[in-house]
């Protein structure tokens, strides 16, 4: 809770009084996009609930070497079979499967 109030003051300090919702929407996504992408390096994977296709999720890990993507990898499941724990499993193999096709590949990169 801590943490959710000390970036709300951020953003409170990002945004100065009588900027519209609309400007303040922006701020917020950005913020969330900086937060996402952190977590997504992080695990090595990334998560899609739906957001593409109502009821579709899938699980992405990229493919390339040095910071430099070529493809990506992912697994394409019902979104109600995409909980946390299978979220982490999946992500988990997906992850395991593009450094593996990574390593193969190095050489031609």
């Amino acid at each position: 809770m801590q943490a959710r109030h000390m970036q709300c003051r951020g953003i409170a300090q990002v945004v100065p009084p009588g900027r519209n919702d609309q400007q303040l929407a922006l701020v917020l996504g950005y913020r969330q996009r900086q937060l996402d992408r952190k977590r997504i390096r992080a695990q090595g994977y990334a998560t899609n609930h739906g957001e593409w296709r109502s009821g579709v999720g899938s699980i992405a890990a990229v493919i390339g070497d040095a910071g430099v993507p070529i493809a990506s990898l992912s697994v394409n499941l019902p979104v109600s079979r995409l909980r946390d724990v299978s979220s982490a499993r999946y992500g988990a193999a997906v992850r395991e499967a593009a450094h593996s096709i990574t390593s193969r590949v190095r050489h031609t990169l």
